[in-house]
């Protein structure tokens, strides 16, 4: 400390601060003080950084004491701190948007409009579509995107309803199927939740998989038509694409009773044959019961000829005896 500052510091009532210089300026200098406080002081002579120099109250520049000389680190480390944490923050916004927006399952509403909700892992609507014009005005009256399926569902039901659609008896058609694998305990539970509207609404719920799901992309036709048009062939697809809900259940009911009428004439048709078939096996089994018969008395008959040719030939033997001893009898009176 030199000597005149020192003659200051005796004859005035002031504290002395020890310092380290961290950063000299043309107007002022940045120390470090013993404590730990950071302070502009004017500028001194014969100084530079790393000298620990000792200053008076009046070499502190006033109003940048503590708060303003602690300024430019303290706001250096709180951008630097803030910056990592809204890095932090935008990934975990950018993860959470990419997980949420990937389509795991897909469920098809047939009314007469067609349409389609893609959903998220969690069951919300990320994506709609349509496959007519009558779905495309119902979904225009609609914001379907972040609702649960089932709010989104009774939506559109709603929704239809306004629009002058009858929803009764079969006139309503759900079709699931995964988009994704490892998807069975979610489309389980997406059917399960759909057994509320088969009770309400009679409604025909059909579940397909993943190929079925691409066969319905590429078709441009909804996944619970395809499904429909896979389990009953017989049925023009381009019909199919353009019928009313009701009107292919319809079609479906009649199809089957005739299919049941065809089925009871092959029956008939069968029973008489095995009729047929039966008689013939009786007449057979009848012939061939005489033939075994005819075969019995032809064989008795035969044994009853032996055992009478047997008879015969031993009474000759017997004749022809007699007669020998009444020959020998002859012969021995003559001797005598």
């Amino acid at each position: 400390m030199d000597s005149e500052r020192l003659i200051q510091m005796q004859f005035k009532n002031t504290q002395l601060y020890r310092c380290l210089i961290l950063e000299c300026h043309a107007q002022y200098l940045h120390v470090l003080t013993d404590q730990g406080d950071h302070l502009r002081i004017r500028s001194l002579p014969n100084h530079k950084v790393g000298d620990t120099i000792c200053i008076l109250d009046e070499d502190i520049i006033k109003d940048t004491a503590h708060s303003v000389t602690h300024k430019p680190i303290f706001l250096k480390n709180t951008i630097r701190t803030l910056s990592a944490l809204a890095a932090i923050f935008l990934i975990m916004v950018l993860v959470h948007f990419s997980i949420s927006n990937i389509a795991y399952a897909v469920i098809s509403l047939d009314i007469n409009p067609s349409i389609e909700l893609k959903l998220n892992k969690s069951g919300e609507v990320i994506r709609t579509n349509s496959f007519n014009p009558e779905s495309a005005l119902l979904l225009s009256k609609t914001n379907l995107k972040g609702q649960a399926y089932e709010k989104a569902i009774d939506d559109i039901l709603n929704q239809a309803l306004l629009l002058g659609y009858t929803i009764d008896q079969h006139s309503v058609l759900f079709a699931v199927a995964p988009v994704k694998t490892r998807t069975d305990d979610m489309i389980i539970a997406i059917e399960k939740n759909l057994s509320v509207y088969t009770e309400r609404l009679n409604a025909e719920v059909r579940i397909g998989d993943q190929l079925s799901y691409q066969n319905e992309k590429n078709r441009d036709i909804s996944l619970g038509r395809n499904l429909i048009s896979k389990e009953h062939p017989d049925i023009d697809e381009n019909d199919l694409k353009h019928m009313k809900i009701g009107d292919i259940f319809k079609t479906i009911e009649k199809n089957d009773a005739l299919e049941h009428e065809d089925d009871d004439t092959d029956d008939t048709d069968d029973t008489d044959d095995d009729t047929v078939e039966n008689g013939t096996e009786v007449e057979k089994e009848s012939n061939k019961s005489k033939v075994i018969e005819n075969q019995s008395k032809a064989i008795e008959n035969h044994d009853n000829e032996s055992n009478e040719s047997n008879e015969s030939n031993e009474s000759d033997e017997s004749n022809e005896s007699h007669e020998e001893d009444d020959e020998k009898i002859d012969d021995a009176s003559k001797d005598d």
